[in-house]
């Protein structure tokens, strides 16, 4: 007895214009963000008015679309049937089907008639890598990456984020630091097609090491500030450091050009001579390698409160091109930061940052933001040089500690 078509082969059937025997079926199980930055191409080939239908009971109103991202009007196919006629993607009429079979990975199909399996194959290659590519909704943005817990296997997702509105004049570092930044960051950038055309590679990498407090993510922020809409921008958690990395390189290429922030390096790329090669060593060193995908333009930035720990091989040229030290700041340097943070909160009677600066010897600049938070949470805004003095004696968190103590 013959099985009646579905509605969803209904649908096909009439959009490819033959029989449901004679529909073939291209496909690929897709995590989330690769699923998403896919759809999104296809977006870009549907036309207005292209016929759609639900691909499972799941909407039975009709095909579902999620809203537009970044600076995009485009709504992003999700679920169901998308007709695309001859002369929009292919030649051919072409039927896309988004589906969810089940817990865990999407599956993006391409429907065609039986001679077009080939054209049908190579339109899914396209929305998986090139088109992906070209059309990747997250180019230029700022994005933190965090584990995506809604996949029944390890996953990122990307968040678009707002950075605030801090630049140089905001962190008191010395110039040679900035002058780091602006050839290995910025230079990369202007550079990498002349780099890449004389096969002198396409990545490179800038590890800033420092004592907690000293503004090594502030400098993060500020850089990624300064080249986002030129570049992208992923700001990796650490539970995506530590165990999603192999998933960031690759999503770092389709975006790319991209920066990389990684903070607190030596959690994931440990010296080894304490045992063996440790899975995250082994990620990090591939996925800073470009090893699947050498030819995309990519900068890491990174920072460590301890260099030292840091494994050899994470430190030498190629991976890690240039390392900045940022010190403790010194009496000029405490000077100008106490001078910053007191803008906004300073009463009538003018403040002796200088001398304030001489009482805090060994603060590093977190621990003078707190200082006059402190004295704020005091005083409201009749902060004076007296009570940051008394203050600057009471608060001994940036005391040096004994011998023998540890950094927790």
């Amino acid at each position: 007895m013959p099985v009646e078509p579905s509605p969803a082969q209904e649908f096909a059937s009439s959009a490819l214009g033959v029989p449901p025997d004679e529909i073939v079926a291209v496909g690929v199980p897709l995590s989330a963000l690769p699923f998403l930055i896919a759809a999104h191409a296809l977006a870009h080939d549907l036309p207005d008015d292209a016929p759609t239908a639900p691909a499972s009971t799941r909407h039975e109103a009709g095909a579902a679309f999620l809203p537009p991202l970044g600076g995009s009007d485009r709504l992003i196919p999700y679920d169901g049937l998308f007709a695309l006629p001859p002369g929009t993607a292919a030649d051919v009429p072409l039927v896309v089907r988004c589906t969810t079979p089940g817990m865990g990975d999407r599956l993006l199909e391409v429907l065609c008639r039986r001679t077009d399996a080939a054209i049908a194959g190579a339109y899914l290659s396209f929305l998986r890598n090139e088109g992906g590519k070209q059309r990747n909704p997250y180019r230029g943005l700022v994005c933190e990456v965090h584990p995506d817990r809604s996949q029944m296997r390890t996953a990122i997702r990307f968040e678009p984020v707002e950075l605030p509105d801090v630049g140089r004049d905001d962190l008191v570092l010395e110039q040679e630091v900035w002058d780091a930044v602006d050839e290995n960051v910025h230079g990369m950038f202007r550079s990498a097609s002349l780099l890449r055309a004389a096969e002198l590679g396409a990545r490179r990498g800038l590890l800033v090491a420092g004592p907690p407090g000293v503004g090594k993510s502030a400098l993060c922020r500020i850089v990624a500030r300064e080249v986002s809409g030129k570049a992208t921008v992923l700001i990796a958690d650490m539970s995506v450091a530590r165990h999603d990395l192999e998933d960031l390189d690759k999503d770092a290429a389709r975006a790319s050009p991209t920066l990389v922030v990684l903070e607190e390096l030596d959690s994931i790329a440990g010296d080894r001579r304490g045992g063996g090669l440790s899975t995250e060593l082994s990620q990090f060193l591939a996925a800073i390698d470009g090893i699947a995908t050498p030819d995309e333009v990519i900068v890491t930035l990174a920072t460590t409160n301890a260099p030292e720990l840091l494994d050899a091989a994470a430190l030498r040229t190629a991976r890690f091109d240039r390392i900045v030290r940022l010190g403790l700041p010194d009496l000029r340097g405490r000077t100008k930061t106490l001078d910053r943070y007191l803008r906004g909160v300073a009463g009538n009677e003018p403040i002796d940052t200088r001398a304030v600066a001489g009482a805090t010897t060994d603060a590093s600049g977190a621990d003078l933001r707190e200082l006059v938070r402190l004295a704020v949470l005091r005083s409201g805004t009749d902060v004076t040089t007296k009570l940051l003095l008394e203050l600057a004696r009471e608060t001994t968190s940036w005391r040096r500690p004994p011998p023998g103590s540890s950094y927790l």
